[in-house]
């Protein structure tokens, strides 16, 4: 029993005594910039010029197994400031609430979810103090505004409001001939639902097409030679510029003011669903709202979907994201061109290159592998998708 107690007592020793020593231990975060030559202020205080790296403490950057290990209590906000362009920053840090195992939240921790970012510099703002075009000017003006305020432009065409009983919801067109694709929840529970388009033109339709798991609804509609948006087969890299289309005003107050931001982190998890995560709150980021990037295409939508991003959940709890993010633009394209034909003079789908399983409407495989994430089980990726329902309301 002496020899027991003699055990633990050097085992905790040690890991007192390295404890210390860990917290000293740092792990870089990349930054490169277009163009180069921009000092990256750190929560105030300049630390390099990119393109560099910064070091922050090993703790942002996950390894937390339970409620009392060690974590980063503070975010970190990097500005880039760079002559003649616009000073830029992001919030590389996200926040999540850790929840015990009653599901009642404890604090509020932050991390980095990317070790590299690549950042594009705008030119500065037009005005009568830097009317004067200087040499630095000529490098930031490679990001073109009105090139951005004329895709916004193109962007708010294609954009329309639904309305089923007391659901609203917003979404886009992805061709010219009606078809609409928005977040299904709630929608579907309805027989039909109200689409009024960005002409004010509004019309009925019961014809949809969901996607049970992702929660994507598409909508059909009888109209043509309409504007439509683009949805992108590539996901963002962190430090990408996206944009919102603003406030609808169908959801109440918007929880901020911003309709431009930086992409902080965007993958494909281990569920086989990719996911897009802006660095802060947006205007008009209601349910269908689109996420796009500089080029006009869809890199992100909105959704009701719980994505599930827990860096850890076990006995002890779990990390819950405080700001939930975008389902990728490329998981939508998926599940457009895998399971529906839609030929148009723009945008042709391809046919499923293999049979797809039956779809279980009770969802109970979707349910599965949701408990399998939630006990932290890994299994293979085959065994992570399912098939999606396609039906019309009902």
């Amino acid at each position: 029993m002496k020899r027991v107690v003699m055990h633990v007592f050097l085992v905790v020793s040690a890991f007192l005594a390295q404890g210390p020593l860990s917290l000293c231990q740092e792990k870089p975060v990349a930054f490169e910039t277009v163009p180069p030559g921009a000092q990256v202020e750190v929560n105030g205080s300049v630390d390099c010029t990119t393109p560099c790296s910064i070091q922050l403490d090993k703790h942002y950057f996950g390894g937390k197994a339970f409620a009392f290990s060690k974590h980063a209590d503070h975010p970190v906000t990097v500005r880039l400031l760079r002559a003649g362009c616009a000073p830029k920053s992001i919030n590389i840090t996200i926040p999540l609430r850790w929840r015990n195992g009653y599901y009642i939240g404890m604090y509020t921790y932050y991390e980095v979810p990317s070790a590299e970012f690549h950042l594009r510099l705008d030119a500065r703002e037009p005005s009568p103090e830097n009317a004067t075009s200087k040499p630095n000017d000529i490098a930031c003006s490679q990001a073109d505004r009105t090139a951005v305020s004329e895709m916004l432009e193109h962007a708010k065409a294609a954009m329309v409001s639904i309305v089923a009983g007391k659901q609203h919801a917003r979404g886009f067109l992805i061709s010219s001939d009606g078809l609409i694709l928005t977040d299904g929840a709630g929608l579907i529970d309805h027989r039909s639902a109200t689409v009024t388009f960005a002409d004010g033109t509004t019309v009925k339709t019961s014809k949809s097409y969901y996607d049970e798991d992702r929660g994507m609804l598409l909508l059909k509609t009888a109209r043509s030679g309409l504007t439509w948006l683009r949805l992108s087969k590539n996901l963002p890299q962190p430090g990408d510029d996206v944009f919102t289309i603003g406030p609808s005003g169908t959801q109440g107050k918007a929880q901020s003011d911003q309709t431009n931001a930086v992409v902080v982190w965007a993958e494909k998890t281990e569920l086989e669903e990719s996911w897009v995560l802006p660095d802060r709150d947006l205007a008009g980021d209601d349910p269908g709202a689109p996420l796009l990037n500089r080029e006009g295409e869809v890199v992100g939508m909105k959704t009701h979907r719980d994505m599930g991003l827990l860096k850890t959940y076990n006995f002890w709890g779990g990390g819950h994201p405080q700001r939930m993010p975008w389902i990728a633009g490329t998981d939508m394209q998926s599940f457009v061109d895998l399971h529906f034909k839609i030929i148009t003079s723009e945008l042709r789908a391809k046919p499923p290159e293999q049979a797809v399983a039956p779809h279980d409407p009770h969802g109970m495989q979707a349910r599965l592998t949701r408990t399998l994430h939630f006990l932290n089980i890994r299994f293979p990726p085959w065994a992570g998708r399912i098939d999606v329902r396609r039906e019309q309301m009902a």
